[in-house]
């Protein structure tokens, strides 16, 4: 975690892990290991990564969920970028239950979580 800017990544070696945190503090946050922000709720932080593996990479706050609609199972994530980034952008999403596996490594037992799978990301 980086602190104080709130954004979580993971799954880093230690090559992947000084590059990251050099791009993080370029203004460059990657999709590649993203794994959310801690002020989003878990449908944004997707829709975020998903606009930053779309769009390619940006700062921490170059972009904004402005609006969060859950119908069901579908999730529409409207956020707003700062320039040169786009505008306006929707991203839609699919959740999912996870098939059991461990979820951390010293995790007891396997665990289910959500996921939320992106399924359009586009300008509006």
């Amino acid at each position: 975690m980086v602190a104080p800017d709130g954004v979580y990544y993971g799954g880093l070696d230690a090559e992947s892990s000084v590059a990251t945190i050099e791009d993080h503090f370029g203004g460059r946050i990657r999709a590649e290991y993203l794994r959310g922000y801690t002020d989003l709720f878990p449908p944004q932080q997707a829709a975020v990564a998903a606009v930053l593996g779309h769009f390619g990479p940006a700062g921490r706050n170059d972009y904004q969920v402005t609006e969060t609609v859950r119908e069901g199972e579908h999730w529409h994530i409207h956020i707003t970028g700062r320039p040169p980034h786009p505008a306006r952008i929707e991203v839609e999403l699919q959740s999912r239950r996870s098939p059991p596996r461990q979820l951390t490594c010293r995790g007891p037992a396997a665990g289910s979580v959500i996921v939320y799978e992106p399924t359009s990301v586009r300008r509006t």
